[in-house]
Parts: structure tokens; C-alpha cells; sequence
């Protein structure tokens, strides 16, 4: 299996900055989580997504737990 790249930090501050330290899916403020925010891929490196910033989403990590790595949504 082949090691995946990490996403770069600047590339990571870009993302959080876009957010505004918020999550993009429920909007919590990440000063307001326990875990504070992560970097999400909208399409999961599996599907075929990338670490382009616009495939990346700052994510609580309770909605990125949720979402998985599979292409769902967190709430119907």
C-alpha cells in the first residue's frame, strides 16, 4: 500500500483560515470543541479526491467521524 502525502501545513492554515476556525459542515466554532477542528477530504484519497484546497473541509471531529471516508451526507 502506498504511503499518502500529507496535506502541507500552509495548505492546512489556507483551509482553517477559509473556515474561519469554524466547522464547515455544523459551523461549531473550534474554540467551542473538545477536539478542536480537522482536515477533512470532501472526496476521500480512496475515491480518488486530493489534497487540493478545494477538496479539503475544516471539520469538528465529531462531523468528520461521522462522514467517514466513504461519499455520504452527515445528515439527511
Amino acid at each position: 500500500m502506498a504511503k499518502r502525502a500529507p496535506v502541507p501545513d500552509g495548505v492546512r492554515e489556507q483551509v482553517a483560515e477559509r473556515a474561519r476556525d469554524r466547522c464547515e459542515y455544523c459551523r461549531i466554532a473550534e474554540a467551542d470543541t473538545f477536539w478542536g477542528c480537522q482536515i477533512d477530504h470532501v472526496i476521500s484519497l480512496k475515491h480518488g479526491g486530493t489534497n487540493d484546497i478545494d477538496n479539503l473541509a475544516y471539520a469538528c471531529a465529531p462531523c468528520n467521524r461521522a462522514k467517514g471516508s466513504d461519499m455520504k451526507a452527515t445528515r439527511s
